[in-house]
């Protein structure tokens, strides 16, 4: 971005411009900088043959104004400050580009967020398929809905049914709530017996599925 003489500065000193808007130099630094050698040894010359045009192409190419001021040490100039100053239709531009980017972002989590979604139906479907007959659910409501050998879920209380088709999408929105799923923490609390046999009849089939998996844990929630 930066044209002219100040293309030979070294990187680092660059970025610090760009970055700290200011920066200080001592003139025989600042000409090492510039890998200008001997060349203008009088103050009046870099000032004219080399600061000059470089302020002049930055102003005109880039996204910043540039000021330039001197110190003086006994009568003797000894040290440059440049002042970068963003122009006001680059702010403009870089804070669009900001809400743009932010804006990118948002729908981008929102898409992932989508598939996330849609992967969980997925499997919850998959799953539905392995969900014993008889298996009850309780919506937000406290109203209940079982498993029918049909596949189907069916709620007596409001007559109404979920098709297979749509149980993904219904239980991994969470507005479905398996009734006692066995865990640790509830595995012996005082359950209907209902609750228990559906216990009982996962875990039994967990074991023929899967002897490898059988644990005494599991043989005492058959209990």
């Amino acid at each position: 971005m930066i044209q002219g003489y100040l293309l030979y500065l070294s990187p680092s000193p660059c970025l610090a411009l760009l970055h700290n808007r200011q920066y200080g130099f001592e003139i025989n630094d600042f000409r090492e900088f510039l890998a200008i050698g001997d060349k203008y040894k009088e103050i009046s010359s870099l000032k004219r043959f080399v600061i000059a045009p470089a302020v002049e192409q930055i102003n005109t190419n880039t996204d910043f104004n540039i000021d330039i001021s001197f110190r003086k040490c006994k009568r003797e100039i000894r040290w440059i400050q440049l002042r970068f100053n963003q122009k006001q239709e680059a702010k403009a531009k870089c804070k669009a580009r900001t809400i743009q980017n932010q804006a990118a972002k948002q729908n981008r989590l929102i898409e992932e967020q989508k598939q996330a979604n849609q992967a969980s139906e997925q499997q919850t479907a998959i799953d539905w398929e392995n969900v014993p007959v008889g298996t009850i659910y309780h919506d937000k409501t406290g109203k209940q809905w079982q498993k029918e050998v049909s596949g189907f879920l069916h709620c007596s209380e409001g007559n109404a049914s979920i098709p297979p088709d749509q149980i993904g999408k219904a239980l991994a929105s969470g507005a479905l709530i398996r009734k006692d799923v066995p865990t640790p923490q509830n595995a012996k609390s005082g359950l209907s017996d209902e609750a228990k046999s559906h216990i009982r009849a996962e875990i039994a089939k967990k074991m023929v599925d899967n002897p490898a998996t059988f644990s005494p844990d599991m043989a005492a929630r058959l209990y």
